[in-house]
């Protein structure tokens, strides 16, 4: 019996501090639309089609998670992580605070930066990603900006995104409160 409740308590979760100050959400994105816009001149815009990477109908996700030893982690790809698309951490010491104007926090790398609020999310680095809240029903639209390599074309991704898991509340409240707003 003895053996039996340690090997019980053997396979318990532990938890440390870093572990339970870890808040983690998601959303469910839908690709519906995809544009490729030429760099040259004449600025055309073409249909990709169902070949594109991101066609119309394809299900991207946006994870962002955050603890106050380890900053901000913002993700988006497929769900299965097969094509990731952005995945920067911000450690705690890229944060800025939050704007008593735009009421956003914000975090800035040397080369990219992030703007997370209670109803929109902002990424630039080499590609975009920017997300707001819907007036009604708690949807979420934006879009996803990827220039390519080469630099001569940039696609243009419209999302349309459900909260899966909705912690964004509880992550910009510890936010404003790590800066005592």
């Amino acid at each position: 019996m003895k053996a039996a409740f340690a090997i019980l308590i053997g396979l318990l979760p532990t938890s440390s501090p870093a572990q339970n100050d870890l808040i983690a959400g998601r959303m469910n994105c839908e690709v519906v639309a995809s544009r490729t816009v030429s760099s040259g001149d004449r600025q055309s815009l073409a249909d990709t089609g169902n070949g594109a990477e991101h066609a119309p109908g394809t299900t991207l996700v946006v994870d962002y998670k955050h603890d106050t030893s380890n900053g901000l982690t913002i993700y988006l790809g497929e769900p299965n992580r097969a094509n990731v698309l952005i995945e920067e951490p911000f450690p705690a010491s890229s944060f800025e605070g939050v704007s008593r104007f735009t009421n956003v926090a914000e975090y800035r790398n040397t080369y990219s930066e992030v703007s997370f609020g209670r109803h929109g999310m902002n990424y630039k680095g080499n590609d975009q990603l920017f997300l707001k809240e819907k007036c009604r029903g708690g949807d979420w639209s934006g879009h996803f900006v990827q220039t390519s390599v080469s630099g001569h074309f940039t696609q243009v991704v419209s999302l349309r995104c459900q909260p899966f898991v909705h912690v964004i509340d509880d992550v910009f409240a510890r936010l404003k409160a790590d800066i005592g707003n």
